[in-house]
């Protein structure tokens, strides 16, 4: 087929923003604000620049976030990674947009990865546009970044393991991408996998302490059960002013058992899409709360940033003992029996908004044996569209619903045996964020 004069270098400014309005009021893009947004400003940003007569040049990232998402002038690419998960979605809906509904256009917008220039190429041909060098990553950033691989390579390594001695491979493709179609669109899950924004899955790390063994003079990791922030260690050592010098924070994170065994029911769910990332909750920062959707997994002493959620929550933690307490119903649901032997662990799956239209979805428990097993509960099909679950459908049908679901875990010498839903409850999301009443 012979190309149209005035494709054979470059697209005319004419029929790329033809295709931009095409591709803005598709499918996979017209709920899409940010998409929109991100995909108009890289468009126009590679025009003005042609038509003024320079060399089409990639957008830097903080460009990208005051001009396109209206973010404030001291952003930080170094301490906020979501415009570069915002980008990483954009290519991939643009790759949907040309196998699908886009499938006839004569050329196509792309975004290399490492970069944010936009060029663009044939159907099946080499890029129209030279190739630009991706943008340096600034080397903070780089150090950051490769501080938290110990952390991506533990969790995968030891997820895929578990995988293959579970046999969770077991199944059919099909009846895996059925299963997963029909959790997705389960009441509790659609807004999740319904949201423009990144998700950020959040691992409940111990905190720990360092001191130096008396005896041997090596340096040893403690953990003081009461103490779970550096708020916690403070108040400590104004206690015992003794042991300030003794006693030091650890630099590396301990985590449990309900970590990974947890996550392995949740990513074949989470992990389609490109847009998921993997943090410690000792690493969790004020902005993250703002720019993500949060999947918290562990236990509640762990919540750190996010136990602003008990605030709201009508079920409360009791003082000294393993046990939830219905305010409004006096139901107490305690932790009962030995850890060792037959025991009853008790958890929560809380859902709620967070202060910039984001969602938090918490699976917190006393013990590891709730945690996994609420997660496994709300990957099942088979208990999602259970009798059991359908009976607390009033608080969660509602995809804007804020609420939460307690369950008990039974076990025996620490392995996990089956779960049980047994009560529910709506959130006061004010009190969660603080927000002052109208």
């Amino acid at each position: 087929m012979n190309k149209p004069a005035e494709l054979t270098r470059e697209p005319s400014t004419q029929a790329v923003k033809a295709q931009l309005a095409r591709i803005t009021q598709s499918k996979g893009f017209e709920r899409s604000k940010i998409n929109c947004k991100l995909l108009n400003f890289l468009v126009n940003y590679h025009l003005d620049s042609v038509e003024n007569g320079q060399v089409a040049r990639a957008p830097k990232e903080i460009e990208i976030a005051i001009g396109a998402l209206g973010k404030a002038e001291d952003f930080n690419p170094a301490e906020d990674s979501s415009i570069r998960v915002y980008i990483s979605n954009l290519r991939k809906k643009l790759e949907s947009y040309y196998q699908t509904s886009g499938s006839d256009e004569l050329f196509q917008m792309n975004i290399p990865t490492g970069g944010y220039a936009l060029e663009f190429c044939w159907c099946d041909q080499q890029p129209l546009v030279e190739n630009k060098q991706p943008e340096r990553v600034d080397d903070k950033q780089t150090n950051e970044n490769s501080k938290r691989w110990w952390v991506w390579a533990l969790v995968a390594s030891v997820i895929i393991n578990v995988w293959f001695v579970l046999g969770t491979f077991t199944n059919s493709p099909t009846e895996n991408l059925d299963s997963k179609i029909q959790i997705k669109q389960h009441d509790i899950w659609q807004p999740l996998f319904a949201s423009d924004k990144p998700t950020l899955i959040v691992i409940g790390d111990l905190y720990m302490l360092t001191e130096v063994d008396p005896e041997t003079n090596i340096l040893r990791a403690i953990r003081e059960f009461s103490i779970n922030s550096d708020a916690q260690l403070e108040a400590f050592l104004q206690r015992f002013p003794t042991k300030r010098n003794k006693l030091k924070k650890a630099s590396s994170a301990f985590l449990l058992k309900n970590s990974v065994f947890a996550l392995q029911h949740l990513l074949p769910l989470l992990a389609d899409d490109s847009t998921t990332s993997i943090r410690l909750v000792s690493e969790l920062t004020p902005s993250d709360l703002r720019d993500f959707n949060l999947v918290y997994l562990g236990l509640y002493k762990s919540l750190g940033l996010l136990d602003a959620y008990l605030q709201g929550s009508n079920f409360k933690l009791l003082e000294g003992v393993s046990g939830l307490h219905n305010a409004d119903s006096g139901k107490l649901y305690e932790v009962k029996g030995d850890l060792e032997q037959e025991y009853t662990d008790y958890g929560s799956f809380a859902k709620f908004e967070g202060p910039s239209g984001n969602l938090f979805y918490i699976f917190a428990g006393f013990s590891d044996a709730s945690v996994i097993q609420i997660a496994k509960y709300l990957s099942s099909p088979n208990k999602l569209f259970s009798a059991e679950i359908e009976r607390h459908s009033h608080v969660y049908s509602n995809a804007e619903a804020n609420y939460e679901l307690i369950f008990a875990a039974a076990s025996f010498d620490r392995t996990d045996l089956d779960s049980k839903l047994v009560d529910s409850g709506l959130l006061n999301i004010k009190t969660i964020w603080a927000m002052p009443d109208e």
